[in-house]
């Protein structure tokens, strides 16, 4: 190479390189210009990041002082055109990062605590956003102290008061109304919500009774007969013969008196007591006569009963005569006479207070008054229909007569 062709070389960079550090000079001064002009921008800069920005390109301009003169001309025009690259500002990152580890790991990992605490606030926020919403199914929990107590879960038919009297237990008043006292007197208490009979019952107490086998003990009033007290109860007069037999009462026309005690069970308990033989129902409301056999209905008949209702007396009797081809005595009519309004055969009720002649069901010789409200007082039937009532129903056959 000639002397000419080096001196030229060697110029180029020098010339370069003056003219890079007037840039320089001249740039440092004009941010010091601005600096002293705006004042209290300067926080506003250095928010902004133009501090680490320039610390870099003074890094970068260093580095490539040590390159060559060619390259370092290229890179300068380059950083005065072009904005630093992505993989620049990353290298500028870890250049201030490794710049200020030396300065000690208390004050980072203080920063990192400080960082990590909204990092668990904004966690804890993420995660009650993201549970999802309760069903509507779903009901608040509710304080025990808050609830009503709940009523008693079991479904009573029946329910009785009874008022506790002075030393009475639970026991002795399940064995009054129950079968089974011992089983029954854990589930008063849970009906009434006892949990220590011990204090919680005491005299006066009102004590509900589900279902009890005992529904009542029913002190007979004078006049009262077993049709009312029957119909009082159950409300229904084919109770009337199984509460005469649970309560062993044989004529319930004379044996029932005012000062007595009936017992009145449960009406499942009577089912136990239905009458074994045949027994007569009298309507007089429908004006119909029915036979059971057992509680199977074996007959039924149209009958004629009283012309007002109080002539037909009501009430539990008994068959105590049968006759055949009987007298009419007020009439002096005989028996067979097709006069005679007692028809072909008689037969006698024992209804208090007559001598068991004066009430009975009976034939007649006017069959077109059968169905009608239309005797006396007895009932009457076709003569046909007496006639096989005569043969096959016995005597003491109990008899009901009500009004349905």
């Amino acid at each position: 190479m000639s002397k000419k062709s080096k001196e030229h070389s060697e110029f180029v960079p020098r010339s370069v390189k003056h003219k890079k550090k007037k840039r320089k000079v001249s740039s440092f001064i004009l941010i010091a210009v601005l600096l002293l002009t705006l004042g209290g921008a300067t926080a506003a800069v250095l928010n902004f990041g133009l501090v680490p920005f320039q610390l870099g390109v003074f890094n970068q301009g260093q580095q490539h002082e040590e390159s060559s003169e060619l390259e370092e001309e290229q890179t300068y025009d380059t950083e005065l055109t072009e904005e630093p690259s992505e993989e620049e500002v990353d290298e500028e990152t870890d250049n201030t990062q490794e710049d200020t580890d030396g300065k000690g790991d208390q004050k980072e990992a203080g920063q990192d605590t400080r960082q990590q605490k909204p990092k668990e606030v904004e966690q804890g926020t993420r995660s009650n956003e993201d549970k999802p919403a309760p069903h509507n199914n779903e009901k608040p929990k509710e304080n025990p102290a808050e609830q009503p107590k709940s009523e008693p879960s079991q479904k009573a038919e029946i329910v009785i008061t009874h008022e506790v009297k002075p030393n009475e237990t639970l026991y002795s008043i399940a064995k009054k109304y129950y079968i089974n006292p011992d089983t029954q007197q854990h589930k008063i208490a849970q009906f009434n919500e006892i949990t220590n009979p011990a204090t919680d019952l005491k005299a006066g107490l009102e004590l509900k009774l589900p279902d009890p086998d005992i529904i009542a003990f029913h002190n007979v009033q004078s006049g009262e007969t077993l049709f009312n007290i029957t119909m009082r109860y159950y409300r229904d007069a084919d109770q009337l013969i199984p509460l005469a037999n649970y309560n062993h009462i044989v004529n319930p026309a004379n044996d029932v008196k005012a000062g007595m005690t009936l017992t009145i069970p449960h009406p499942t308990i009577l089912k136990n007591y239905k009458p074994s033989g045949i027994t007569i129902k009298v309507n007089k409301t429908s004006n119909t006569l029915t036979v059971y056999q057992n509680t199977e209905v074996l007959r039924t008949f149209s009958v004629a009963t009283g012309k007002e209702l109080s002539l037909t007396p009501e009430g539990t009797f008994q068959i105590v005569n049968k006759v055949e081809k009987p007298w009419y005595n007020p009439k002096n009519i005989p028996g067979g006479s097709p006069n005679n309004p007692l028809g072909s055969h008689w037969l006698g009720l024992n209804v208090p207070g007559t001598n068991n002649f004066k009430y009975g069901i009976h034939g007649t010789n006017d069959p077109s008054s059968i169905g009608k409200h239309v005797s006396l007082g007895c009932i009457r039937m076709h003569n046909e229909d007496v006639l096989w009532m005569y043969n096959n129903i016995p005597l003491q056959t109990t008899v009901y007569i009500v009004s349905e």
